[in-house]
């Protein structure tokens, strides 16, 4: 009854982080980052999170483990908390969102995602810029994962 819970917080979120190293090293991410691992502040939690303090660059992303697609409250919810976790210099960082869901995500997701990250970095007062988006299905994931472990 909780492998699911259980998978979800600790197998894929490894996984996860996993594949963004590796992606990394393959040249798939726009950013550099030094350090991955997640994020947690007040009332919520970033699955994973690559930063590189001397590029002022993150890599920011949630990972699901679910039955279904996953949809666009997944992407705003993550973007609404870039914000809170920016180091607070006056500098403008760089931030790219990578999001995981076993199940895939909804054909409104996957068309509306970068329409929602363009709108929440240009908005006035932000620190940050955005990089782009990617999301992520288990069948890529694992993939990918397989495909470079030769």
């Amino acid at each position: 009854e909780s492998l699911p819970a259980f998978i979800e917080a600790n197998t894929w979120q490894e996984l996860c982080r996993e594949w963004l190293l590796r992606a990394s090293g393959h040249g798939l991410i726009p950013v550099p980052f030094e350090e991955v691992g997640g994020e947690w502040a007040g009332s919520f939690e970033i699955d994973v999170a690559g930063i590189s303090m001397a590029e002022k660059s993150l890599v920011l992303g949630d990972c699901y483990w679910r039955e279904t697609a996953m949809g666009l409250d997944a992407i705003t919810e993550l973007v609404q908390n870039v914000s809170t976790i920016i180091p607070k210099d006056e500098e403008t960082w760089q931030v790219y969102f990578t999001l995981f869901s076993s199940s895939g995500w909804t054909d409104e997701a996957q068309a509306e995602a970068r329409n929602i990250v363009l709108a929440a970095s240009g908005r006035s007062r932000r620190r940050w810029r955005s990089m782009g988006i990617r999301l992520l299905d288990l069948a890529t994931v694992d993939a990918d994962l397989g495909q470079w472990s030769i």
